[in-house]
């Protein structure tokens, strides 16, 4: 649990090593990561997945695991994520969830919700959810703290990521995108969000410092306009 409330790269390669090359690979791939979302809007890009053959024991396959030789869009992040909130099931997203007609108000199109396939056992998903990513935010030595609210329980995970040079060869020196991923109420959740800062200054520039607390007033005013009942369990 530690692990990932304190965003350890360190732990992240243990554990890669422990999983190896084939289960990494076929996780990474069963989330989306490498592949269009099939959202409803143009030129949707697929990211950027290193191929199993080009995977080697030692260097891939601990990088991997804390996120180097990834390239994701934000949309494959949040669905991703959103397969935690939603019990292990990956959603296909999507824009527009109705069209009426203008006059007679009739529905013209219903986006039904579509399941793409099952990625985790629900009991899994909840375990890992509750006991690990709550505690991201919810842990004083979180590195999501900053992204507490008051009247809900929370699950996240920080993102601090280099910025590649343009055509590949490395990463820009001292340049990073900071992100964070959360969802909520932790027990019946409704809502997940991404947020995401390109290139913030080079004094603070981590996920749970820039991000986190931009993410917090987003669900926070969002949970509130939706009228979302208060996570009870976590009030005073």
């Amino acid at each position: 649990e530690e692990v990932i409330y304190r965003s350890s790269n360190i732990g992240m390669a243990i554990l890669g090593l422990r999983l190896g090359k084939r289960r990494l690979f076929d996780t990474e791939t069963l989330f989306g990561f490498g592949s269009r979302t099939g959202i409803d809007l143009p030129c949707e890009d697929a990211g950027l997945i290193t191929s199993l053959e080009r995977w080697n024991d030692t260097y891939t396959i601990t990088s991997v695991p804390m996120g180097h030789e990834v390239c994701s869009t934000p949309l494959q992040l949040v669905s991703a994520f959103a397969a935690l909130a939603n019990g292990g099931r990956l959603m296909k997203p999507y824009v527009v969830s109705r069209v009426l007609d203008p006059v007679t108000q009739e529905d013209l199109f219903v986006a039904e919700p579509k399941m793409i396939r099952r990625v985790m056992p629900e009991s899994t998903v909840i375990a890992f959810r509750d006991r690990v990513l709550h505690e991201v935010v919810a842990n004083q030595r979180g590195t999501g703290k900053r992204a507490r609210l008051d009247n809900y329980r929370m699950f996240g995970k920080t993102g601090t990521a280099q910025v590649p040079i343009p055509g590949g060869g490395g990463y820009v020196p001292n340049e990073y995108v900071a992100s964070f991923l959360c969802g909520g109420p932790l027990a019946e959740p409704r809502l997940v969000c991404i947020v995401t800062a390109f290139a913030p200054s080079k004094e603070h520039y981590y996920g749970g410092r820039v991000a986190a607390p931009v993410a917090r007033e987003i669900m926070r005013r969002s949970l509130a306009y939706l009228r979302v009942p208060p996570d009870k369990a976590n009030l005073p």
